[in-house]
C-alpha cells in the first residue's frame, strides 16, 4: 500500500513538472529566449572576446539608447498600432540636444528641451490620428520623412561632436560596474511592467488593443459621461410609473348637466374652452373650480394631493404625467365630459441604475455613433459625387 501511494505521488510530481514545462515552452518569449542564446553562442565561437565584461558593457550602454524606445514602442503595440517615425524623431531630439550643449547651454536644460521636442512631435502624430482619423501608417511615415529631411537639411549631414563634461560623466556612469543607463532602463521596465498589471488605467491600453470601440464605451471618461447623458435622457421611461405620483388640480364640466337641462355636449365644450382662456389671462385655477367643477373636489377647488399614478385612467396617466408643471392641460374631452387640469407636483418612480441597464445604454450610444458616422459618409459622398440627385 505504501509504494502504492509513493508511486501516485511521484506519477503527481511528474505531471506537475510536465505541466510547468509545457505552460513555459507555450510562451511566446520561450522561442526568442532561445534564438538569444543561440546567436550568443554563434557569436562567441566566431568571436573570442564575445564574452569579455567590456563588451557587455558596451552593448548594455548602447542597447539603453533603443530600449527607451522600445518601451514607448510596446505602448503603442498594446494598444494596436505602431510608430515608424521613432529613428527620425530618435535624430531631431539628439541634433536639438547636441546642438544646445556645444552652443554652451546647461546639458540638463538640453535634454529636457530633447524630450520637449520628441514630445512635441508625438503629439503632432497623436492628434493627426485620433482627432483627424488619418491612419497611423500614413501619418507616422509622413513624420518620418518630414523630421528626416528638417534634420538633414539643418545639418547638411554633418556629424556633430559633443565632449561636454556633464554629458561625459552620465554616459560613463556605472552602478556596480553596470552602466547606469542600462540599470535606470531596467529599473523602468519593472515600473512600467508593474503599473501594466496592477494599474487600471495602463490596463486600459489592452481594452483599447483587443476592442478600441468597446474600450471607450467602458473605460474611457469622454465616453462615461456619454453613457450618463444617454441615461439621463431615457431614465424617465425606464422609471417603474406603478410608482408615479402626482398632486394636480382639476375642473371637471360633464357633457351633460342635470342643472342645466338646456346644457349640451357643445355648450358644455364651449364653457370649458372659455375657462381655458381665462386660465390662460391670469384667472385663479381654484376660484373657477370652485364656481364651474362638477366633481367632488369642487369644493377644495379641485386640488387633488399626491395621487398615484395607478388611481388614475391609464389614458388621463400617461396625458398629465407627460404635462409640464403649472402648464394649464386639456380640454380633455372623454365619454362623461370635458377636463381642464394644472399640475403642481410630479414625483416619479425610481428608475434603474445605469449599472443595470449600461448595455442597452450601450447599444444606444452605439447606434448615434454608427448613425452619425454613416450621415456624415453620405454627406461626404453627396459633396463628391459629380451630380446631384434631386427626388
Amino acid at each position: 500500500m505504501e509504494i502504492k501511494n509513493g508511486g501516485r505521488e511521484t506519477v503527481k510530481g511528474q505531471s506537475r513538472r510536465k505541466t510547468i514545462l509545457r505552460s513555459i515552452t507555450e510562451q511566446t518569449e520561450f522561442v526568442l529566449v532561445i534564438l538569444i542564446v543561440v546567436i550568443c553562442i554563434v557569436l562567441s565561437q566566431l568571436n573570442a572576446g564575445f564574452f569579455t565584461s567590456a563588451n557587455f558593457k558596451s552593448m548594455s550602454r548602447g542597447f539603453a539608447i533603443e530600449g527607451f524606445t522600445l518601451i514607448g514602442m510596446c505602448f503603442l503595440l498594446i494598444t494596436g498600432t505602431f510608430d515608424i517615425s521613432v529613428a527620425s524623431v530618435m535624430a531631431m531630439s539628439g541634433y536639438v540636444f547636441t546642438s544646445l550643449a556645444v552652443a554652451g547651454v546647461n546639458a540638463w536644460l538640453a535634454m529636457v528641451a530633447a524630450v520637449l521636442t520628441g514630445g512635441a512631435i508625438g503629439a503632432c502624430n497623436g492628434f493627426i490620428i485620433t482627432r483627424l482619423k488619418v491612419n497611423p501608417f500614413i501619418t507616422t511615415l509622413a513624420t518620418m520623412t518630414i523630421v528626416r529631411g528638417v534634420v538633414l537639411s539643418i545639418s547638411q549631414g554633418n556629424p556633430i561632436r559633443l565632449a561636454t563634461p556633464e554629458f561625459g560623466k552620465f554616459s560613463a556612469a556605472s552602478v556596480g560596474g553596470v552602466p547606469a543607463m542600462f540599470v535606470f532602463l531596467v529599473l523602468v521596465i519593472v515600473l512600467l511592467d508593474f503599473l501594466l498589471r496592477k494599474m487600471r488605467w495602463f490596463r486600459q491600453l489592452y481594452f483599447i488593443g483587443g476592442n478600441e470601440y468597446s474600450a471607450e464605451l467602458r473605460h474611457l471618461e469622454n465616453l462615461r459621461l456619454e453613457l450618463q447623458k444617454e441615461y439621463d435622457e431615457v431614465k424617465r421611461t425606464l422609471r417603474d410609473v406603478t410608482k408615479d405620483v402626482i398632486t394636480f388640480r382639476k375642473i371637471f364640466i360633464p357633457a351633460s348637466d342635470k342643472d342645466n337641462p338646456t346644457a349640451t355636449p357643445e355648450t358644455q365644450l364651449g364653457l370649458a374652452e372659455d375657462l381655458a382662456k381665462q386660465l390662460a389671462d391670469g384667472k385663479d385655477f381654484a376660484e373657477l373650480a370652485k364656481a364651474n367643477s362638477k366633481d367632488a373636489y369642487a369644493e377644495q377647488g379641485g386640488l387633488q394631493e399626491n395621487v398615484p399614478r395607478t388611481d388614475l385612467s391609464p389614458e388621463f396617466a400617461a396625458i398629465i404625467f407627460d404635462a409640464q408643471v403649472g402648464k394649464i392641460v386639456g380640454p380633455l374631452m372623454d365619454p362623461q365630459g370635458f377636463t381642464l387640469v394644472l399640475p403642481i407636483k410630479i414625483d416619479c418612480g425610481p428608475a434603474p441604475p445605469l449599472d443595470k441597464v449600461r448595455e442597452m445604454i450601450e447599444e444606444r450610444v452605439r447606434r448615434k455613433k454608427t448613425s452619425g458616422q454613416y450621415d456624415r459618409w453620405i454627406e461626404t459622398r453627396r459633396k463628391r459625387a459629380m451630380i446631384d440627385i434631386r427626388i
